[in-house]
């Protein structure tokens, strides 16, 4: 079977869930994208947002261009509404720490290690390193990351405020301007969801996350539903009803089925059944002869 070389500590990416969280993935060969808004930790993301909201709307009002202003100004407008939306699946490079089994996968958890590259050849969806910060930037690192998030986002608003002029330019026609509005202020609300999703507070750092995030603009899933391909579905979650999406693994990867790389079993009864369990599993399923262990981690009921 082919790997990575385990020399990048990041080329193996784990994700922590529940047997039955397991089951499905084998089952539908994807991976579950949640909705943003039923995550545990939904209110930081909010956080991170509105201060890229803030910072938007300070360099929007700068803009000469009075439709270019409108424009940005109505895709900010959207994020700061809560009306765009976005759906994610979170990864850890480090594959067997106990505060992540406790948060995400208690009692029957595992960790599924999926080789990096493998994820991001998921259609429709981009993979991206976390950036941690704290709610005032205290360190070297961290105004540097703000700089930086801060020049990706200038560059967004000054992208946008050019292809409306320029389609000013090309056309006179109302409705295409209209077009234009709507479309270009995508751009925008889409760079802001973008970043707002890569920072974390520096408090999670030790979970060292990535995020697989769903790269389709808010245009490009109202025209799919319109055409009546809704791929939302629904599970019953931590808060209720959750709508999520299927991000579909390649079947294989370097021969590699589903770009597994291995298995490894959370504290439990019964390590040495699970862990059996788990291997006929793969190979029955998805033909994976995927390394299984297990984490070794004396179990305890919590």
């Amino acid at each position: 079977m082919s790997t990575l070389p385990r020399s990048d500590p990041s080329s193996i990416l784990y994700h922590y869930t529940s047997a039955e969280g397991l089951l499905g993935i084998l089952g539908s060969r994807a991976l579950w994208a949640t909705d943003i808004r039923f995550l545990n930790d939904s209110a930081e993301f909010h956080f991170f947002r509105d201060i890229l909201v803030l910072h938007a709307r300070r360099r929007a009002r700068r803009l000469r261009n009075e439709h270019a202003r409108r424009t940005v100004e109505r895709g900010i407008d959207k994020v700061a509404s809560g009306m765009i939306g976005a759906y994610v699946v979170s990864f850890s490079e480090q594959g067997n720490v106990l505060s992540q089994w406790r948060a995400y996968a208690p009692r029957d958890g595992v960790s599924i290690g999926f080789h990096r590259a493998a994820l991001q050849e998921v259609r429709d969806f981009r993979l991206c390193k976390c950036r941690y910060l704290r709610e005032s930037a205290a360190s070297k690192s961290e105004e540097s990351i703000l700089r930086e998030v801060a020049t990706q986002l200038d560059g967004d608003i000054q992208w946008a405020s050019r292809l409306v002029q320029q389609m000013d330019r090309r056309t006179t026609d109302l409705t295409s301007q209209s077009d234009s509005v709507h479309e270009d202020g995508v751009l925008v609300s889409q760079g802001i969801m973008w970043l707002a999703l890569q920072l974390k507070h520096a408090g999670f750092l030790e979970e060292m996350e990535w995020r697989l995030i769903d790269n389709r603009s808010e245009l490009d899933l109202y025209q799919s539903r319109e055409a009546g391909n809704d791929d939302r579905r629904f599970r019953r979650g931590t808060f209720g009803l959750t709508p999520y999406l299927l991000a579909r693994l390649p079947d294989s990867w370097k021969s590699v089925p589903l770009g597994i790389a291995e298995v490894i079993v959370g504290p439990g009864p019964n390590s040495l059944a699970v862990v059996a369990a788990i291997e006929e599993l793969l190979e029955s399923s998805v033909r994976s002869t995927a390394r299984v262990t297990h984490c070794g981690i004396p179990y305890r009921s919590w």
